[in-house]
Order: structure tokens, then C-alpha cells, then sequence
């Protein structure tokens, strides 16, 4: 049995959600080096120290994943890829991910089916509009995003997309997600072609994710990155991958 790989290596692409930065991977370090995978992640522009003006949710985003994983490859010491993507990022994993052959697999947390879909639902509970009115707020958003930020969040439909990719997925929502709803989540799940799986867990949309979670990441990982021969180094399957303090 492989003890080690050697040369080129798995690498899985954390892809942060909205509002956040790079910083939001370090809490899933441990997790992921304990095994002979590497660990990358970034911001998106306009977040965390990228430079930028607007964040579009997605769509523009493609284009960072693209210059980082060109970049990835260039390098040659890179082989497998797992995009591991949260809110923001899960949607810009499964708008971009059919690209690349390269990509092995998708960890999929709280990515949203339809950015109308979702823009009405934050729109009815922050704003108390009644549903009559949802359509006109929603297309005054609309063309103000378009004026500003140059793009149509009528595109943003990740659920038009699922049913081209046949990678290995792990979809995941917290239960008590009261921005993305969990819908959002089963209704991918339910459209995806490609081997799956899905895990509800305790928490909302930004809670830490529990061992419930973190263990199936972790097995879902190795399964696709490593195979059942590799080794990993001190591993012991009793414990759990949430750094102890």
C-alpha cells in the first residue's frame, strides 16, 4: 500500500461564501493536512484583500477560479482537484466546475438553486413586502445591479448547470439556514446527475459546522482524493477531525 504520494499531490479549493475571506478555510486546516492533500484558498474580488469593487454572488467569481486553477496546474505539483465551496463559493464551484476535467469532486455548502428565488425570499422576510410587490422590487435590483456592477443576476441559476456535471458531490445546509434555505440545497441535490450525497446538520447559514458535517467532508475527501489504498499518516478513525483545544 502508498504510504505517501509523491510528486504532484490532491489539492482541495476552498471557495468562501459572501462577506467572508480566505480566513473562513483555516478552521478546516487540520482536516485537510492531516492527509498527504494540500490546501488552497483565496478571496474573491472585492473580499477579504482582493482588490474590487462589487462581489456579484457568484458570476464574476468564475473568472477567479479560473486564474487560480490555470495557475494550479501550471505549477505541476498538483494532480486531483476538490472544490470545497460555502454559500458564494458552493454556487461559483457548480456554475464553473464542468470546465475542468482535472476537478475530482465538489463539497457543496449552502449554494443556492436561483438567485431570484433567493432575492424574494430575503426580501419577504427582512423587508416585510408583500408578494405582489416582490416582482417590481426584484427587477429594480435587478437593473441597478446590472447598471453598476455590469452583470444579470437573471443568469445566476446554478440549478440550469447541475445537470451537465457528473463529478462526485457532497451537498450540505444546515437545518435552521434561515437565509439560504434548505430547499435551495435539496432542490440541487435532487436535480444533480452525478453521484451524490446530502447531509442536513444542526446550525444555520453561518454557524461552525459540526463533527456531523466535518466527518462526512472528511470521508467523502479521501474516498475521491486518495482511494481506499493510501495511508495517512497518525490517522485514527476514532477521532474526531475538529481540532482539540
Amino acid at each position: 500500500e502508498q504510504s505517501y504520494i509523491e510528486g504532484a499531490v490532491p489539492c482541495v479549493v476552498y471557495l468562501h461564501g459572501s462577506g467572508c475571506s480566505r480566513v473562513e478555510a483555516l478552521q478546516y486546516m487540520d482536516l485537510i493536512l492531516c492527509n498527504p492533500i494540500s490546501l488552497f484558498t483565496f478571496d474573491f474580488t472585492a473580499s477579504g484583500k482582493s482588490e474590487g469593487t462589487y462581489s456579484s454572488v457568484g458570476w464574476f467569481e468564475q473568472d477567479d477560479l479560473d486564474c487560480v486553477l490555470k495557475f494550479l496546474y501550471g505549477t505541476g505539483k498538483v494532480s486531483k482537484i476538490c472544490l470545497w465551496g460555502r454559500s458564494m463559493g458552493a454556487t461559483t464551484a457548480l456554475l464553473d466546475s464542468a470546465k475542468y476535467p482535472q476537478i475530482e469532486c465538489l463539497i457543496l455548502d449552502s449554494a443556492f438553486s436561483r438567485f431570484k428565488k433567493l432575492i424574494k425570499e430575503v426580501a419577504r422576510k427582512k423587508a416585510s413586502i408583500p408578494g405582489f410587490l416582490t416582482g417590481s422590487a426584484y427587477n429594480m435590483i435587478r437593473k441597478t445591479i446590472q447598471a453598476k456592477a455590469n452583470f444579470d443576476i437573471e443568469e445566476l441559476k446554478p440549478i440550469d448547470h447541475v445537470d451537465k456535471i457528473k463529478l462526485p458531490a457532497l451537498f450540505g445546509v444546515g437545518k435552521d439556514d434561515d437565509f439560504v434555505l434548505p430547499q435551495h440545497t435539496k432542490n440541487l441535490y435532487e436535480a444533480y446527475k452525478g453521484e451524490k450525497s446530502l447531509e442536513i446538520f444542526d446550525g444555520d447559514h453561518n454557524s461552525l459546522r459540526p463533527v456531523q458535517w466535518l466527518l462526512a467532508v472528511q470521508g467523502f475527501i479521501k474516498r475521491h482524493l486518495l482511494g481506499p489504498n493510501v495511508k495517512t499518516p497518525n490517522e485514527s478513525p476514532t477521532e474526531s477531525p475538529v481540532k482539540k483545544k
